[in-house]
């Protein structure tokens, strides 16, 4: 559970990235059925309004994603330093008991 946690992270950012812009355009077409039935008809402004939507899911997501995900990136980052400092630390420990 607790192995590898900067990957773990940077796939839930990547699932919350896709949850959200399914969410937003299931969102859209929600509202287009919704203006539909209230007597408005498809028109320009409606795929312009339905435009802005879909951008906006993206961007959404992409916000909410990439915190997640870049902190991810830093977990691992980390973990590889401390991996290789530990190397350099059993080595230098090593060539000053030997020598």
């Amino acid at each position: 559970m607790f192995q590898d946690p900067g990957q773990k992270l940077k796939n839930l950012a990547k699932f919350l990235f896709y949850v959200i812009v399914i969410l937003h355009v299931i969102g859209a077409l929600i509202l287009c059925g919704v203006l539909k039935s209230m007597g408005y008809g498809i028109t320009g402004l409606f795929f312009v309004l339905l435009l802005i939507e879909l951008l906006l899911a993206v961007l959404i997501g992409w916000l909410v994603s990439i915190g997640l995900y870049a902190f991810g990136e830093l977990a691992e980052d980390t973990h590889a330093s401390r991996r290789a400092l530990e190397r350099m630390e059993g080595k230098l420990t090593k060539e000053y008991t030997e020598g």
